[in-house]
């Protein structure tokens, strides 16, 4: 018999100016860990006497784990708290990426590039959680949402050019320490502002108690289906997004400077569409997430499944890439008023959905590519899109319920 977790209600008390800002900061170093990877594959590679192609395991490998991570992790923070949660993972990936840059050969480079899968699947669902308990006003949580979900694109605006910047001047090894000191910087700062909300349950923890805790879930078919919905999306978007840059090279002859230019391109207008969420569209994020999924379908689906010129290829992705960010606000925020289990467990369930359906759709649409070439990326990516889009409205999840009727 499992063992209730009490959960933390949103309250009106004064929250630090501070809260928003330094899990946003949080949220961007740990995304940042898993995307420095596949930035410095070349140089990695050569540093360490072994080929791309196996070197690209190492954040795929990554990925696998934090997925497998994210099921334990959820659990964890609703029993621990969600502080608690937060600088372990800051602290893994500090201790990653020091690692990372003292390391000798790939095997050793692999063992502690694992140990940062923590952060991975901890750190931004945790942090979501933590907005969600403690901001009472339904406009500011679903901004400070908006602003904790953007890290993921700041990850890649701001993080990714700090740390080429870097590697330019120094090495790649350097990029990784600093790297690293920003991230005990996070879990100082963390430690500091969040409050010890370590849950009052003292009974040992068990598998059956961490197995128990998904239950709520496993029989609430609106949330069953919200995660189905979520692992079917992430399929389909990076079954295709895992080509772009290849799309952009083989199809349209692009440099490897003007696909840096077009990877900016995305960053920016996702950032925008995570403003968007944040204001007015996010009050309804069932028809938000419904209609940011049936874009991106139809978007990305033209942009790799026709053969048009480069810059029309290149504006269908663009038109695409605001949806993207709108899309996990609204997720987030659809699942938090539906789901019956905690939150913490609930939104790293869903990471893990995410970690799952990104390296399901790296390998399903490289399989594609083998057998149709880009046309049938495309055609995969548009069906598991419209099929996630298919399940979110099935699901009834966020849908306003029906007034009863007045008594006569």
């Amino acid at each position: 018999m499992s063992v209730p977790v009490p959960q933390p209600m949103p309250t009106d008390e004064p929250v630090s100016r501070l809260l928003v800002p330094v899990l946003t900061f949080g949220v961007t170093i740990a995304i940042l860990s898993a995307r420095a990877l596949t930035v410095f594959l070349p140089l990695m590679a050569a540093d360490l006497n072994t080929s791309v192609s196996v070197m690209g395991q190492v954040p795929a490998l990554m990925l696998l784990l934090s997925g497998l991570l994210a099921l334990v992790a959820g659990p964890l923070a609703d029993r621990y708290g969600f502080r608690r949660t937060l600088v372990v993972g800051l602290i893994s990936v500090f201790l990653s990426a020091v690692a990372t840059g003292f390391s000798p050969n790939l095997p050793i480079l692999l063992a502690v590039t694992l140990v940062g899968a923590v952060a991975r699947a901890a750190v931004l669902p945790t942090a979501q959680a933590v907005v969600v308990t403690t901001i009472g006003d339904e406009d500011a949580r679903r901004q400070a949402i908006g602003w904790v979900t953007l890290g993921i694109s700041t990850a890649g605006l701001l993080g990714i050019p700090i740390m080429t910047s870097v590697a330019g001047l120094t090495s790649w090894r350097v990029s990784f320490f600093v790297m690293g000191a920003m991230a005990l910087l996070a879990a100082v700062f963390v430690r500091r502002i969040l409050r010890d909300d370590a849950s009052s349950v003292t009974a040992p923890l068990s598998v059956r108690a961490l197995l128990d805790s998904y239950e709520p879930i496993r029989r609430h078919r609106p949330t069953a289906l919200m995660m189905a919905a979520t692992l079917l999306a992430d399929i389909g978007l990076w079954g295709a997004f895992t080509y772009f840059a290849a799309l952009l090279v083989e199809r349209h002859g692009l440099t490897i400077d003007a696909v840096g230019w077009a990877f900016f391109a995305v960053s920016v207008l996702t950032v925008g569409g995570n403003v968007v969420a944040q204001g007015r569209a996010g009050k309804a994020p069932r028809p938000l997430l419904i209609g940011c999924r049936l874009v991106a379908a139809l978007c990305v689906g033209l942009a790799f499944g026709l053969p048009l010129s480069w810059p029309v290829t290149l504006a269908f992705v663009l038109l695409a890439a605001p949806t993207f960010s709108m899309a996990d606000v609204a997720t987030t925020l659809v699942l938090t008023a539906t789901s019956p289990a905690g939150r913490a467990t609930t939104l790293t369930l869903r990471s893990a959905a995410v970690c799952f359906g990104t390296a399901l759709g790296g390998a399903l649409g490289g399989l594609a590519l083998a057998i149709g070439g880009y046309e049938s990326v495309g055609a995969f990516a548009l069906v598991m899109l419209l099929l996630s889009t298919a399940v979110v409205w099935w699901s009834g999840a966020g849908r306003a319920p029906t007034p009863a009727p007045a008594a006569p």
